[in-house]
């Protein structure tokens, strides 16, 4: 949990300064109450995640897209901790519900023609984001590769 956790921290707090407009509706739904219950489930567990460089601004709507698609993984990990009778259950498992942020990002993102311009540079940002996320994970788990 502690590596989780110190990942997630570094991974979100990077992809927010990457993002090329922090303030943006996609981010600013989810980011500031995602972001205080990292920082106290951290602070609870004497946690210090590690900072990421930013390589380039990525897009709200990417940004949007990935941290909210963390919160909906995070919601099926919070169901099973309850199941596994887990307790404390850290704040960062008990966000409030981000459906309707989630189908607004995904109205935004049906609307991006497929074919141009737009969609390869959300891909492209999104690649970036998700690479932000395996170099957090890379830097707080012990992994070997099997």
């Amino acid at each position: 949990m502690v590596a989780f956790l110190a990942a997630q921290r570094a991974a979100l707090a990077a992809l927010e300064l990457a993002c090329a407009r922090p303030g943006s509706p996609e981010l600013a739904a989810v980011m500031p109450d995602t972001m205080r219950a990292l920082d106290a489930d951290c602070a609870d567990r004497d946690i210090r995640p590690p900072a990421l460089m930013v390589a380039h601004e990525v897009a709200p709507l990417a940004a949007g897209y990935l941290a909210l698609g963390s919160r909906l993984g995070v919601e099926v990990m919070r169901r099973r901790l309850v199941e596994k009778d887990v307790r404390p259950v850290p704040r960062f498992f008990l966000q409030p519900d981000a459906t309707r942020t989630w189908a607004a990002i995904c109205t935004k993102l049906d609307a991006v023609d497929p074919d141009g311009a737009a969609a390869d540079g959300l891909i492209e940002d999104t690649k970036t984001g998700y690479a932000l996320f395996a170099q957090a994970a890379g830097l707080t788990f012990d992994w070997t590769p099997t």
